[in-house]
Formats: C-alpha cells, structure tokens, sequence
C-alpha cells in the first residue's frame, strides 16, 4: 500500500510554525542573545563534583523539554481541535435533511407529488397545494434540486418537479403513472431513516467536546507548572 505523505495548506503552516519554534528555542539555549529570559530560565546552577560551588549555569534537560515539546504539542492539539470542530459543522451543513424543518418539508413534498393526480407538478400549483413556500427553503423547486435522490427538477418545463420513482414509471392503461399503495409509505420512511441517519452523524463529533477542553485545559496547566520559576 502507498502512503501519500502531501500535506494541505494549514498543516505545512504547522510545520512552519513548529520548526520555527524549535529553532528558536534551540538559539535561545545556545546563544543568550536571542532571548535573555528564556536562556536564564533554561540554564540553572547546581553543586557538583566538578562545580563544588555551583559557580557555572548548566543547562537544564527536563526545562528545554518542556519548552520545546508543549507549546507544539499544544498549537497541534488547537489546530487538530478546531479543523475537527470546523468539519463537524460542514458535516452538518452537508446533510440537508437535519436543517430546521426539512423533514418535514420532504415528506409533504413526497405525499403530493406520490399522491396526486398528476405525476408532474409546477412550482405554483405546489405553492397552492402545500398553501405556501417550503419553511427549509426558497421554493419547492429548489429543495427539489437538494433531493436528488427523492425528486426530479427538470428547471425548463412548467411542470417539471416530480418524484424519481414516479416519473420513470410506465403509463397505465388510463395514461397515468400510479405508484403501488404501499410505495409512498416506504418513501416516507426512508426519509425519516435518512433523516435519522445525518443527524447522528452529524452530531457524533459534539459528543468528545467536553472532553477535548478538558484536555485541552489540562494541557495549559502543566505548561502554567512547567514555566513556574
């Protein structure tokens, strides 16, 4: 199996933002110069047997650790909390039956156009047969659009909104395309499971948000420990 190792935009930012870091802290340890607080607060003075009276700073491992690795690990952990967060949004945003009132918007739209008389309706007779534009959205052509796998917008035709499974029916012998007795039951139910089916994806991500601040608060405490003098 190839592994792909191309990296998007944000995550070479956080490359960037990284190496500039451990370069930054690795000057400052070696070279006082480039932040004086920072070096005094890594190097530390302690008795040895080579230092009998602690005279010489030595640099202190456990205090480069910190400063080189947490703030990394942080910035990842923010950058990783927010590209999750902002995709749970999207999700949401990219399942259209869990808007507010779009269920039931599909199923009335499901019920007229299996329902009717006649399989192809216009826009206007819905507006008069639903008394009214859909609450989920700008007409009931457009949710249409926005519900390929229920309905068929032909966007030229004056009735041109129908359902799929209805318009590709044959004509009976009355020249009409009737739906079995049982069809629309099923469609309405399907569009009750879809419905239920985006809402718990689009929700599962909500679930680890206490937990993620509570890590994320935890983090920033060992770090407030950490850089303690």
């Amino acid at each position: 199996m190839r592994i792909s190792w191309t990296l998007t935009g944000w995550q070479r930012l956080l490359v960037s933002l990284s190496a500039g870091w451990a370069l930054f802290v690795v000057a400052a340890a070696a070279r006082e110069g480039v932040s004086a607080a920072l070096h005094s607060w890594l190097y530390v003075y302690e008795v040895s047997g080579a230092d009998s009276l602690g005279l010489f700073p030595k640099l202190a491992g456990d205090r480069l650790a910190i400063v080189f690795g947490l703030p990394i690990l942080l910035l990842w952990l923010v950058a990783g909390s927010l590209t999750w967060i902002v995709d749970g949004f999207a999700l949401r945003c990219a399942a259209p039956l869990v808007r507010t009132g779009r269920l039931q918007d599909v199923l009335a739209l499901i019920q007229v156009l299996a329902l009717d008389e006649h399989a192809h309706r216009s826009v206007n007779g819905l507006d008069t047969e639903l008394q009214g534009l859909p609450r989920s959205s700008a007409s009931w052509a457009a949710l249409a659009a926005e519900h390929p796998e229920f309905f068929r917008l032909h966007e030229s035709a004056e009735h041109g909104v129908s359902l799929v499974a209805r318009h590709v029916l044959p004509k009976n012998e009355q020249g009409k395309r009737e739906l079995p007795p049982d069809f629309t039951g099923k469609l309405l139910g399907l569009a009750v499971d879809l419905h239920d089916r985006q809402l718990k994806r689009a929700s599962a991500w909500e679930v680890s948000i206490p937990l993620l601040v509570a890590v994320i608060a935890g983090v920033g405490t060992l770090i407030g420990i950490a850089l303690k003098p």
